[in-house]
This record gives C-alpha cells, structure tokens and sequence, in this order.
C-alpha cells in the first residue's frame, strides 16, 4: 500500500492523528485520486479532516463541482458546509454548481450579519 492509499484509508475511517501523521510525509499527494480525502471527510462529517485538509493548498474543495459541500449538505453536516463556504474556491464557484445551496448560504450570511 502505497502512502496515498494509506492516507485515503485514514481518512476513511476518520483517524485524525494519524492522518496529520502521514501529512507529514513529503511524498503524500492529499489531493490524490481526484481530492478523495476532502470528498469522504464531508461525507462522512468528520469535521476536523476537513480543516486539516483545508490547510494544504494542493486539497481542493471545490474539485468536481463543489462535491464536497454537496455531500456534507446531503448528510446533513452543517458545521461543515459553513466551514467549506467559508473557503474562498467554494464560495467563488459554488453559485455556478449549486444555485439553491449557493443562496441558501447568501441568506444565511446576510441575516447573521445584522
């Protein structure tokens, strides 16, 4: 197995510790198979894989239409569709991919600021 897969498998099982482990590894790709980490992370909720994941520049969250926002919105994980929405690569490209969500997040930024 190679480090990528081992890092995908981490992810899966949503192991943050040794997930920011194997990041240490220079020769990790995070972004690996078409950024499948940030993809199983919001779906499968696990919060701090994502902000950990946000770190890397490599990761991108808006990859394949903005995937990851999507899933996390499916399953229901909030606290990480705010924090994606929050990354500028979501918000400058979400509208184009998801208009309902991508206004629904207008909106709810707009009432918090008042």
């Amino acid at each position: 197995m190679n480090i990528n897969e081992k890092f995908i498998e981490e992810i899966t099982k949503g192991n943050i510790h040794n997930a920011k482990l194997i990041m240490q590894d220079k020769k990790l790709d995070p972004a690996c198979l078409d950024n499948l980490a940030i993809k199983l992370a919001a779906r499968d909720g696990h919060y701090e894989l994502i902000k950990l994941l946000l770190k890397d520049e490599r990761v991108n969250p808006a990859h394949l239409t903005n995937i990851a926002i999507k899933l996390a919105n499916k399953h229901k994980f909030y606290n990480i569709v705010c924090l994606l929405w929050n990354d500028k690569r979501v918000k400058n490209s979400l509208e184009n991919d998801d208009k309902n969500l991508y206004n629904k997040l207008i909106a709810k930024d707009n009432i918090e600021r008042f």
